[in-house]
């Protein structure tokens, strides 16, 4: 079942589903737009009309000292909350159970999808006319081929790592470079959380966004409907993405041509601003302002809030920002910058009348005056969305900027308080609005003749994060706080609509396409899905002008507790586990891929050596190949001695434990006489000649009292075996018979420790 309005005010916006027209269907206008082109039979639209959601909720008095009551006028667009929860979608939704259980396994979340057989069945329900059935037309070559083709070809080949490696890498060298919210050395780490956000989506979705047109595919795929549902209800306590395209009511885009048709009446728009850019802009283009033009358009969707004279003096609605204060505080501060500005013409009168001490004064004073000139840089509100905006007050503004329609004040009364609504113009909406407009040119002048009378693939959109989609997708609606570009397209559609100018109405279509599950995917999650929709006004492909990932402080409010829950429901309520396993796997095949690979090279490498070898061998001449032959044998003895040596020190090492325990090495720390033991008989072993040492010493030894003497410390022994301690020769015998001893098994290394003199005491005789 369709979510039902709990009654309050401040959560009405927060239970509705996503509508695929924005129309009330009580009003005169929607009666008249859908008799023309709606599709919808009278059984159908009286079965929209579902008693238990007739609710009317109570209208609320305004109290808040921040917000303007509201208008007693309501505009051909208003709707109330009950209407426009009867405006759902086309696509009767899928999901009817209620889901309020969010420990979903995987299957109850598969199964929460619905059976596609049913889903064709309720779609085979509607009316089929041809105006209504949506088409899906082919990708442009022209259109975004240097991005889309590429990333389509990298996904289906390193699916979510690859995808979500090339787009981020992309955005932090190019869009974001220089700027602090990214840097070159963090695409590792960015693109790892990208990754896993990607893996903890639908691949429908991703493959609608990046690759299609999501309303259209929506209307074509019941599968990637029910999700985008899900998304919708979870949307309500979770923060997520949220995505917006300009479409029919069947999901398709305008024509290039209707395209350029919305950016003439766009730019003569501008050009009524009365703004030395606009003015500047119209004289090179030689376009006209039209006052009644630009009322219709700011009437379009709202209530008419300034006076018939204000068009005239250059108010345009999506020019302008909206502010309130209080009315008191309000003048106290025109009044200090009014002050203000007298004190700087006074300061600057005087620096002209004196003359500059040297030219490097002049030119410096020069600079300093040219600087102030221009507009300051806008700085983002920390308030809640991008389009909280505004450009700050310049000093350099004149006096008389009230009188060419700069800045209008609305007062009003609100709980007994005098209050003041401000709308002040803002330049860089104009500058912004003329970028967008010629790079979308720019955009549609590459598409061939024979494309511009069918619509767009990718239509025009945008993204954007937010705490709670469900009421920021509202203003959006209502066209407050919202983004004034989007904004202002959509109401000139409407007005070429209503003067038959287009043949379809266009509005904006809403939905959900992914939920943050982590606080540091609030701002790459933004960029990432921003840069795969391709939503920004630098290519004309999307209404986004500020640069995501900006304005998402909200996140980092959100209590650890609840970013915990988030994790389970991603972990069981979404395709993340099953995308990482599938990846793993897709891993592992792409590793033993490179493997066998590897291996074939390398086998064709030996076997290429090999043949080498033989015909290199044939033609060397008999005296060069006796020369390697013994090269060869040279090689094969150093690997014989090379093991020897090993085998000889292996025995010494295995003799060590013993040494250990018979000398108490853990509580005697005079180490000197075991370790010069053991030193000896490495070097002796080590020796190429201790077996011919050993046998020459045999005659000399053999008529000693033997090892077991020695072992008992017999000194005149020890004292006959080394008569001359300051002849190295016999030192050196006494070591290598030692040694022999100790290899043959019948000494001990603690035995051979009473033989061999310390190292000590032959340097002190010597």
């Amino acid at each position: 079942m369709l979510p039902r309005s709990s009654g309050k005010a401040s959560s009405s916006h927060a239970s509705l589903p996503t509508p695929a027209r924005r129309l009330p269907i009580k009003t005169p206008a929607f009666q008249e737009i859908a008799t023309s082109y709606d599709g919808f039979s009278q059984v159908q639209r009286n079965a929209l009309e579902d008693p238990i959601e007739k609710e009317e909720d109570e209208d609320q008095d305004v109290t808040s000292l921040e917000t303007p009551p509201p208008s007693t006028q309501p505009g051909p667009w208003d709707v109330d909350d009950a209407e426009h929860r009867k405006a759902q979608w086309r696509l009767a939704w899928i999901i009817t159970e209620d889901d309020d259980d969010d420990d979903d396994d995987d299957e109850e979340y598969l199964d929460d999808v619905g059976d596609e057989d049913d889903a064709d069945a309720i779609i085979e329900d509607e009316d089929e006319g041809e105006d209504d059935q949506p088409r899906e037309p082919k990708p442009s070559d022209s259109d975004f081929s240097q991005s889309k083709a590429a990333w389509k070809k990298i996904w289906q080949e390193t699916r979510h790592a690859g995808l979500a490696r090339e787009v981020m890498a992309h955005e932090i060298n190019g869009r974001l470079l220089g700027s602090s919210t990214a840097k070159p050395k963090d695409t590792d780490w960015v693109a790892y959380v990208m990754t896993r956000i990607l893996q903890s989506s639908e691949d429908c979705v991703i493959e609608a966004v990046a690759f299609g047109n999501l309303a259209i595919q929506r209307r074509n795929e019941p599968r990637l409907a029910a999700f985008l549902e899900r998304l919708w209800d979870k949307s309500k306590w979770m923060p997520g993405i949220y995505h917006q395209q300009l479409v029919a009511n069947n999901g398709e885009s305008l024509t290039p041509v209707q395209l350029f048709q919305v950016i003439e009446v766009m730019r003569q728009y501008l050009v009524g601003t009365q703004h030395p850019t606009a003015n500047a802009f119209g004289a090179t283009h030689g376009i006209d302002k039209d006052d009644d033009l630009a009322k219709s358009i700011d009437s379009a969707r709202g209530s008419q809030v300034v006076d018939d004279d204000d068009w005239e003096k250059g108010y345009r609605k999506y020019m302008y920002s909206v502010r309130y204060a209080d009315a008191d505080k309000h003048e106290e501060k025109k009044k200090k910058k009014k002050k203000k500005k007298k004190k700087k013409k006074k300061m600057k009168k005087a620096a002209a009348q004196k003359k500059p001490a040297s030219k490097k004064k002049a030119a410096q004073t020069k600079k300093q005056t040219a600087k102030g000139k221009g507009n300051a840089p806008v700085k983002p509100s920390k308030g809640k969305g991008k389009a909280r905006a505004q450009t700050p007050e310049s000093d350099s503004e004149s006096d008389d900027d009230e009188d060419v329609g700069h800045t209008i004040e609305i007062p009003f009364t609100t709980g007994g308080i005098k209050r003041v609504k401000v709308l002040k113009l803002k330049p860089v909406a104009i500058e912004n609005t003329i970028i967008f407009l010629d790079k979308l040119e720019e955009r549609l002048d590459t598409l061939p003749a024979g494309e511009r009378n069918t619509p767009l693939y990718f239509p025009l959109c945008e993204v954007g994060y937010a705490l709670r989609c469900v009421e920021r997708l509202e203003e959006h609606r209502k066209h407050e706080n919202s983004n004034y570009l989007m904004n202002l397209m959509e109401a000139v559609c409407e007005v070429l609509y209503k003067d038959n100018e287009l043949d379809r109405l266009f509005r904006i279509e809403q939905c959900v396409i992914y939920l943050i599950w982590d606080v540091e995917q609030a701002e790459i999650s933004e960029i990432g899905w921003t840069k795969l929709a391709e939503g920004y006004t630098g290519n004309g492909g999307g209404f986004s002008h500020y640069t995501s990932g900006r304005s998402n402080y909200s996140a980092q409010r959100v209590l650890e507790i609840y970013w915990d829950y988030a994790k389970e429901v991603a972990m069981y309520g979404s395709p993340l586990r099953a995308n990482l396993e599938a990846d793993l796997r897709a891993d592992d095949e792409a590793i033993d891929k490179k493997r066998k690979q590897l291996e074939e090279a390398r086998a064709k490498e030996k076997e290429a050596r090999e043949k080498l070898e033989a015909v290199y061998a044939k033609s060397m001449p008999p005296q060069n190949q006796a020369e390697r032959n013994m090269v060869e044998q040279i090689d094969d003895l150093e690997l014989q001695i090379e093991k020897r040596h090993t085998e000889a020190l292996d025995i010494v090492e295995k003799n060590i434990p013993v040494l250990r325990e018979t000398f108490g090495f853990t509580q005697n720390p005079d180490y000197g006489r075991a370790l010069d033991v053991l030193q000896s008989l490495v070097e002796s072993l080590e020796s190429a000649n201790i077996a011919d040492n050993a046998d020459s010493n045999d005659k000399n030894t053999d008529n000693d009292n033997g090892p077991a003497d020695i072992a008992k410390g017999d000194t005149d022994t020890v004292d006959d075996s080394a008569s001359n301690d300051n002849n190295e020769d016999s030192d050196n015998n006494m070591h290598a018979w030692t040694a022999r001893r100790v290899r043959s098994g019948q000494f001990t290394l603690p035995q051979a420790v009473g033989v061999v003199p310390r190292v000590e005491d032959r340097m002190d005789l010597d």
